[in-house]
């Protein structure tokens, strides 16, 4: 995805592209504040180029707001420069591989001149262009399929499956997507055989996207399973909550 402006599109990269780039990227704005986005622009400053790294709020904020924050402020003393709350307005080419961003932080604007621009604020799965609705399958109001409670692959119309990012409250990992799809199949051909009941199928061969570990391969890489603290406080009440912290230093 791009962030609406046309220039991005027209001179912009993915972290699709920036692995096969034909030359030394330079100076390099990193626009997203996922884990691709934090991931690319770590190992670009790693190789010692100048990265600055952009985003419209925090960094990672699918983790623990403590660990994201080691994480970046770790990137900013090797050299990384970090800007939140800050967006790009628009984009002037001057020259081959040389471009001036206009970036707004807040009310302030400023400029930047960077060798390349890469777009890192996601991927969209664009359902709506299958026109399935034609077919009565329900869609949430961000456009992703919505599936049943005790069966989230499945559709509103039986037969019909849907795997991956494409789902609602579905987490965007293609381990994760691997995974549920062979749970499903296993799911389908346990129907088709009529030696379980419903209910032993479901229990299973049905994906739990309760737990499901990950890791950011940032410059501190970090690895997390379960509830963030943010979302453990706003399920289980801060007061109930015990939070834990043990410093080491990898030899």
């Amino acid at each position: 995805m791009y962030p609406g402006i046309p220039e991005l599109e027209k001179y912009a990269i993915t972290s699709d592209d920036l692995f096969s780039l034909d030359r030394d990227p330079g100076k390099t704005l990193v626009i997203g504040g996922g884990y691709i986005a934090v991931e690319c622009a770590g190992f670009l400053r790693g190789l010692g180029k100048e990265v600055v790294m952009i985003n419209r709020s925090s960094f990672l904020r699918v983790m623990d707001n403590d660990m994201s924050f080691r994480i970046v402020d770790d990137m900013e003393t090797q050299g990384t420069q970090v800007m939140t709350n800050t967006v790009p307005k628009a984009v002037k080419k001057l020259g081959e591989n040389h471009f001036e961003v206009t970036l707004k932080t807040g009310d302030k604007e400023s400029k930047v001149e960077v060798n390349t621009i890469l777009v890192a604020i996601g991927r969209d799965a664009q359902p709506e262009k299958l026109n399935l609705s034609n077919a009565g399958i329900e869609f949430a109001n961000n456009l992703k399929i919505v599936g049943r409670s005790n069966e989230k692959e499945r559709t509103s119309i039986d037969n019909i499956y849907a795997i991956g990012d494409v789902l609602k409250d579905v987490p965007e990992l293609m381990p994760v997507a691997q995974k549920s799809g062979k749970l499903l199949a296993h799911r389908i051909s346990a129907r088709l055989s009529g030696e379980l009941s419903e209910q032993e199928i479901l229990d299973k061969f049905t994906t739990d996207y309760s737990f499901i570990p990950t890791t950011v391969f940032s410059p501190t890489e970090y690895s997390f399973v379960g509830l963030n603290e943010q979302e453990a406080i706003k399920k289980f009440g801060e007061e109930n909550i015990e939070v834990y912290h043990r410093e080491v230093t990898p030899l």
